[in-house]
């Protein structure tokens, strides 16, 4: 019962991420349509500059569109 919980809620989660994503938001923040937001193109989206450690999960400088929904979704929660 509790692993179906936890599917469950895993199942929500990643849904509620999705959901959250607004590809027409990344593809403005994507200035140069290479496919991920830099840390000088997240200056156009406003609270991504202090956040973008946070959400940049591999941490290679840039994020992609998970990275971003990932942004969203802790912009709506905050």
């Amino acid at each position: 019962m509790k692993a179906k919980m936890g599917i469950s809620f895993l199942a929500a989660a990643i849904s509620s991420i999705a959901l959250a994503a607004d590809p027409e938001a990344f593809k403005a923040a994507d200035a140069n349509d290479d496919g991920y937001i830099s840390a000088a193109e997240a200056g156009t989206v406003q609270g991504l500059p202090e956040q973008f450690g946070k959400v940049d999960a591999n941490e290679d400088g840039q994020l992609d569109e998970a990275e971003f929904a990932q942004f969203e979704v802790m912009g709506t929660s905050n």
